[in-house]
């Protein structure tokens, strides 16, 4: 059976509507957790998102890139890069653009090596 990866702009949007039941249903990735954990302020949500890191990671649920998947994710960031230099007309986008897409690269490589599917409201990049 397919898992859900909720992608970090829905737990963004739904976190706190998230029953124990929508959590135990899904797989988490690490990426997801560590977007999440780096950009609140909030202890709460931090102890929160330390509880889930724990839950998921004792049922084998926690999805975490191998050196294989950050392998992947450069060649696909470099060819996006790539692809954007000739949209661009020769002129190649800037790092920053290409590091932000890192994390998105990783959740849905990782989703799709578990058997996973991503959700997100981020379908531009996906």
């Amino acid at each position: 059976m397919k898992r859900p990866v909720f992608n970090t702009n829905v737990f963004l949007s739904y976190r706190k509507q998230m029953s124990k039941n929508d959590i135990a249903t899904m797989k988490m990735s690490v990426v997801v957790l560590y977007e999440l954990t780096a950009t609140t302020n909030d202890k709460s949500d931090r102890q929160r998102y330390e509880g889930w890191k724990k839950q998921f990671s004792e049922k084998g649920k926690l999805l975490v890139p191998t050196m294989s998947d950050w392998w992947e994710a450069a060649k696909i960031v470099a060819r996006i890069r790539y692809g954007d230099k000739i949209a661009g007309h020769g002129k190649t986008p800037p790092m920053p653009e290409a590091q932000r897409l890192q994390n998105d690269v990783l959740i849905a490589r990782s989703a799709a090596l578990h058997d996973c599917f991503v959700v997100t409201s981020n379908t531009a990049i996906f």
